[in-house]
């Protein structure tokens, strides 16, 4: 019924599944409020009037309502086995490229590199320089319950991969594949991270070529230039590849 601020009543919520769990459980809290349109929160700080100041404004929001989940979980029992994991779906645009604002029509840093914390009893903190993925989030939640991963044949598969491993050894660099289909409001783009170059694509022809290490907020199209460094690893990723296409109406 809650049209506008939610984090409240989701962590209230939250709370009261898990005063009522029972054995194992596996608790997804979605937080919304950071998002368009946003709105302002009593009692908590302001950090100007512009859009990026009010967004700033509902992470803290959000952020104070997540921080009373955490310290519940704190007092709990059975907190020194349970695992935690924070993350989100995507970022959010400033006007950095060409005056866009908000997200779900291209694939810029801003709006696809996001935080991912993940905090397990008995594992030492530690920050990896090395790019993940959300995809591999599934698999990662399967292995901390220790249970069996898809066969991988036919439909039965995930194209991610177990995070686990990472907290245990040297974590090696991995190819990034992001695919955003196309949707009522946006057109199809893809984008391919190999090493520190990421490839974009646009409607399945149009290509740009970025040097994250030297060009991190993605201004210097070096398609041209260094095309060849991308292509065989793409072309190679792309082969292990399983795909399912999604389809929609456009409203444009």
């Amino acid at each position: 019924k809650e049209q506008r601020a939610t984090s409240h009543l989701l962590t209230d919520a939250a709370i009261k599944r898990l005063q009522d769990r029972d054995g194992r459980f596996f608790l997804w809290v979605h937080y919304l409020d950071p998002h368009a349109d946003y709105i302002r929160h009593e009692g908590i700080e302001t950090f100007g009037n512009g859009s990026r100041a009010l967004y700033d404004h509902e992470v803290l929001f959000t952020d104070t309502h997540v921080g009373r989940l955490l310290d519940f979980v704190k007092k709990q029992p059975w907190a020194d086995k349970t695992s935690i994991i924070l993350t989100s779906d995507h970022g959010e645009a400033f006007g950095e490229h060409n005056d866009q604002y908000m997200h779900g029509v291209e694939l810029w840093e801003e709006l696809v590199r996001v935080p991912l914390l993940v905090e397990v009893p008995g594992v030492a903190p530690k920050r990896y320089e090395v790019r993940r993925s959300l995809i591999d989030l599934a698999p990662t939640i399967l292995d901390l319950f220790g249970l069996a991963m898809p066969s991988g044949e036919g439909d039965d598969f995930f194209s991610g991969t177990s995070l686990v491993p990472d907290w245990f050894e040297e974590p090696a660099p991995r190819d990034i594949y992001i695919d955003m289909p196309g949707g009522p409001y946006n057109e199809p783009r893809v984008a391919f991270i190999h090493q520190d170059l990421k490839l974009i694509i646009s409607r399945g022809t149009h290509k740009e070529l970025y040097d994250l290490k030297e060009d991190p907020r993605e201004r210097k199209n070096v398609w041209r230039q260094q095309k060849e460094a991308i292509e065989a690893p793409f072309a190679l990723f792309k082969k292990r590849l399983k795909e399912i296409e999604v389809t929609g109406d456009r409203k444009y």
